[in-house]
């Protein structure tokens, strides 16, 4: 890929999207649910399982994005259409940005702030976030680092550098 110019990073806006996998969170309530059955006749179990299973289901309407725009990175999370949490992240803010492998085939970003939790990216489409968020670091000299793991995945990786 060609590096993209800083006037285009600073100046056009990169959406990113994910939500959460409902195969797990419906594998949890099918679990669950035969538990429920089973034990409805004690009280304390009985709502246990029903605060479970309305959560595992009010889960599945839960995605994010990501934005770069304006040189700065916005991350806001959605429960269906409305916005419930939304943080943005100026590069002052940044520590460091960490690209880690989240899995067999998977990458990862931390983004580590100076203030707040960590935003962790992962699963967002389309792929080339990745890609991006490494020029706004260079762009906008901002430290990252990446894992061997992360590289091997990149195909960054040279086996006589380390």
């Amino acid at each position: 890929m060609q590096p993209i110019e800083p006037e285009a990073i600073n100046t056009h806006q990169f959406l990113y999207k994910t939500k959460t996998s409902p195969i797990p969170i419906v594998l949890i309530t099918a679990l669950i649910t035969p538990s429920l059955i089973f034990s409805w006749e004690s009280p304390g179990f009985r709502s246990m399982f029903i605060a479970l299973i309305l959560f595992n289901l009010l889960t599945l309407f839960i995605h994010f994005t990501f934005s770069i725009n304006e040189g700065k990175l916005t991350f806001n999370t959605f429960f269906m259409k409305w916005l419930i949490y939304s943080r943005d992240i100026s590069p002052s803010d940044i520590k460091e940005v960490k690209f880690k492998r989240a899995n067999w085939a998977a990458k990862l970003v931390l983004i580590k702030t100076t203030n707040g939790l960590p935003v962790r990216l992962f699963n967002f489409h389309p792929e080339y976030l990745f890609w991006q968020l490494e020029q706004y670091c260079k762009i906008h000299k901002v430290p990252y680092k990446k894992s061997k793991d992360y590289k091997i995945l990149d195909g960054s990786y040279k086996k006589d550098a380390d």
